[in-house]
């Protein structure tokens, strides 16, 4: 069968292999096979049909995670193994060296490979604290380096994300991963990858809860002009951030208690305000049921004339 790659394909498979999918390759000069391990049998076969929409085949089976995992809790999961082609071994050579995965260059952070890295290893994690909610995307694997380039492909597109301490590998490395905290960059990408995950994968819609914002504005102390003159001079810097400061009305806020109740009801009526872009949308179609291969197949070709992007 003749490949029909589009670039919506790549996204796809560039957003699941920057995940917990992959490419191997059994021998030197063989072929790439693209492989990818789910608990949901329904997305292995929809990532099996898309496939197949572009000419690739391939087969799911079960798969056992081993029997250290299954004692530590981890049940048997589902596998789907590509076709050896020629295709996957272009990628295969530009997401891996020395057949360790790597993050190559790429011209930008796409909804649609957003929402597949996500589906493939992304946790939406609640906040105890407070209804705030965070993104964490599992990059263990990848070194600093490659985490740090993804940190700032995030900002290009007007997300800020940090890295997170995780644990030390058995090699005594420091593991990160990437983080997305602050609520309301939350809640964009949430917003570009939702109508994407719904209808056509329901089975990760508890990925697409939103986080709630009380405040939407804050006062900026630290402007740009200070940020600028911090590099130069700190000591003056931090002095005219001080004198920005209402001493005053801190001081208040800490000795009388009606000026401090009053500041609460304030901060409560003004900024307890919830950010809900299309929340009936989201929530009309959090109540759907799964979408068959159909609505798959009619989902992904209205993507189809917005991903005409150009890989580096």
């Amino acid at each position: 069968m003749e490949l029909k790659i589009s670039p919506l394909l790549l996204q796809l498979i560039y957003g699941l292999i920057i995940s917990d999918a992959g490419i191997r390759k059994r021998h030197a000069n063989g072929n790439g096979q693209f492989y990818l391990t789910t608990v949901h049998y329904s997305f292995a076969k929809k990532i099996c049909n898309i496939f197949k929409m572009h000419g690739i085949d391939g087969k799911i089976k079960r798969h056992s995670p081993g029997k250290k995992m299954i004692e530590l809790g981890y049940t048997h999961a589902w596998r789907y193994e590509s076709e050896h082609t020629t295709f996957f071994t272009s990628i295969f050579n530009k997401w891996y060296v020395n057949n360790i995965k790597i993050v190559p260059k790429i011209k930008v952070i796409t909804p649609i490979m957003l929402a597949f890295w996500i589906m493939g290893d992304g946790h939406n994690q609640k906040m105890k604290q407070n209804q705030s909610r965070r993104l964490i995307l599992c990059t263990d694997s990848f070194t600093v380096h490659d985490q740090e380039y993804l940190v700032k492909k995030f900002s290009k597109i007007g997300i800020y994300s940090h890295l997170e301490k995780v644990r030390i590998s058995k090699d005594g490395v420091q593991q990160l991963r990437i983080v997305i905290s602050i609520a309301r960059d939350v809640n964009n990408v949430i917003e570009q990858i939702a109508p994407i995950i719904v209808p056509a994968f329901t089975e990760f819609k508890y990925k697409i809860k939103r986080s709630i914002i009380t405040r939407t504005k804050f006062t900026r102390l630290k402007t740009k002009d200070l940020k600028i003159l911090e590099q130069t001079d700190p000591t003056r810097a931090a002095e005219l951030h001080n004198e920005k400061k209402n001493k005053k009305r801190r001081g208040d806020y800490h000795t009388n208690a009606n000026k401090k109740q009053q500041s609460l009801d304030r901060a409560h009526r003004n900024y307890e305000i919830r950010l809900m872009v299309k929340q009936d949308l989201i929530d009309l179609a959090l109540n759907e049921e799964p979408g068959d291969d159909a609505k798959i197949t009619e989902f992904f070709s209205q993507f189809s004339s917005l991903t005409k992007l150009q890989w580096l």
